[in-house]
């Protein structure tokens, strides 16, 4: 999860001690939370978990940009466990 904040990070040009490196590293977790909550449920309770974590950048008052990408980033690193069996 740490490398996926990192690339994130230097995609967006924006360093670690940044405000918005420390809200994006606390999306992440939610994102991998839901995720990881959601795993062995139905796919529309996934996209309702999810769906609900794209307003934490709102009601933050954050831009939405930097979140999408992270959320992104996140979902693959979780697919490519997956299919590693790293979650089992």
């Amino acid at each position: 999860m740490q490398g996926v904040w990192n690339d994130v990070l230097n995609e967006l040009r924006i360093g670690c001690k940044d405000p918005l490196a420390i809200h994006l590293s606390a999306y992440g977790r939610k994102v991998f939370g839901a995720l990881r909550r959601t795993r062995t449920a139905r796919p529309i309770w996934r996209a309702k978990a999810l769906a609900k974590l794209d307003t934490w950048a709102a009601e933050h008052e954050l831009p939405p940009e930097p979140f999408s990408r992270m959320k992104q980033a996140v979902i693959a690193l979780f697919a490519d466990m997956e299919r590693k069996g790293e979650l089992d």
